[in-house]
């Protein structure tokens, strides 16, 4: 696979580099157990898992690599994602070590930007599984304070399975930065 190799060689001439893997999570959804009476959603089910296990493999190959070469790894799903206890993510979990920082969608300043719902904080919690103590210890304090509204749940799940164009996160470049920084310094 050409977008393979392409990332393989980024990773082999970056040693030490951070490796995040952001891959979607609709197969891991809890509500595929609601639906998955419907014929239409048992095969998109399918789809949405050969895509999965595809990128999945793609992941794991890399953070091979990265590991081997001196860098860090990261992963992110939201809390909720069945995928988490799926058996190679857990083998990869023991076998790198990797910390699961656990954060609030709010705390970080993710908000809806649809029309009805604009500027108005998303709960959602999710997950950063890492090899990088810095980024744990970054993201893992990140939890709602309260004295806010949020997105209710039930329009929250609507955004989530419709248009994420109106879902903004705006904190992964100081962490990013921050991380880099610091690996840079541990390491010269």
């Amino acid at each position: 696979d050409e977008g393979l190799h392409y990332a393989e060689a980024v990773c082999r001439a970056n040693p030490g580099c951070l490796l995040w893997g952001s891959v979607p999570c609709i197969q891991g959804c809890p509500w595929y157990e609601v639906n998955k009476k419907y014929e239409n959603a048992r095969r998109l089910h399918d789809e949405h898992m050969a895509k999965y296990v595809k990128l999945r493999s793609a992941y794991l190959y890399l953070a091979n690599i990265v590991y081997e070469l001196g860098g860090e790894l990261a992963y992110e799903w939201p809390k909720s994602c069945r995928n988490w206890r799926d058996p190679e993510i857990l083998e990869m979990l023991g076998k790198f070590g990797m910390l699961k920082a656990s954060l609030h969608g709010c705390a970080v300043g993710l908000v809806s930007h649809r029309a009805n719902y604009a500027g108005v904080p998303i709960f959602k919690p999710w997950d950063v599984a890492t090899t990088c103590a810095d980024l744990f210890e970054h993201l893992d304090h990140y939890k709602c304070i309260g004295g806010h509204q949020h997105v209710q749940q039930s329009d929250q799940l609507q955004l989530q399975k419709s248009d994420h164009r109106h879902v903004q996160r705006r904190d992964h470049q100081p962490v990013s930065y921050t991380h880099l920084r610091a690996h840079e310094t541990r390491h010269e």
